[in-house]
């Protein structure tokens, strides 16, 4: 297991606040730091989105070898003038890349994905849905389940894995990860995929790692760092 295991291209779904592009970025990083001399790429066509999208990491990802694609027109772009970047289409095509897919949150967001289907709807990519059970919008099975369904009908690819991303920011317990984890587990079973990853940060692995053996978890750990997040929003005032 793990990302160099994974497929070339793979694309992460979710719904607007789901740690989505948390977990693309962090992804991406792994990949390189896995892969150094494997070209590698992150997409971001989250382009509805004002806050934190992966483009706005485009200098620290550059810095590490990661080429960030999006838009003809830098960071500050939305949905009012969604001119994407024609090289986005590089990494997707050169089988020499590692490529990484920001979608947009939510079934709206995911329609971009059409533009590049022929592209995506290939044995060489993997489609991750990213569950958070903390989002009051997918906290239960009954309420994500309708959202993943209608971002593969809107976006044209089907998941091939979920990936458990249940967090509160840096006041995340071992027990919202292992809450998150049964909800990823059943959204896994209802598509007949894996639960592929269960995000963690790096000072809750050691807490985490008997749990996992207790209730012998599906899938991988991926301890991340908050790159979305800068620390100065989290003080309590």
């Amino acid at each position: 297991m793990g990302v160099k295991n994974d497929k070339r291209i793979v694309v992460f779904i979710g719904h607007f606040g789901s740690g989505k592009t948390e977990c693309a970025v962090n992804y991406a990083m792994r990949v390189k730091q896995e892969m150094p001399d494997r070209k590698a790429a992150i997409v971001d066509l989250d382009i509805a989105n004002p806050f934190f999208r992966s483009r706005e990491k485009k200098d620290e990802m550059e810095a590490m070898g990661i080429e960030n694609l999006s838009n003809l027109y830098g960071k500050m772009i939305t949905d009012e003038v969604p001119a994407l970047d024609p090289a986005i289409r590089r990494p997707l095509e050169n089988k020499e890349y590692r490529a990484v897919v920001d979608a947009g949150g939510d079934p709206s967001g995911a329609k971009l994905l059409m533009q590049f289907q022929d592209l995506l709807d290939v044995p060489d990519c993997d489609v991750f849905a990213v569950v958070n059970a903390n989002r009051p919008e997918t906290a239960t099975l009954e309420k994500a389940i309708p959202l993943l369904e209608m971002m593969q009908v809107t976006g044209g690819l089907k998941i091939t894995g979920v990936v458990n991303n249940t967090h509160m920011i840096r006041k995340t317990t071992v027990k919202d990860i292992m809450k998150g984890y049964r909800l990823a587990k059943e959204v896994a079973d209802h598509f007949g995929v894996a639960v592929r990853y269960s995000t963690c940060e790096e000072h809750l692995l050691s807490e985490l790692d008997s749990w996992v053996k207790a209730e012998s978890m599906e899938g991988e750990i991926f301890p991340i760092t908050l790159q979305m997040r800068d620390s100065y929003l989290d003080k309590e005032v």
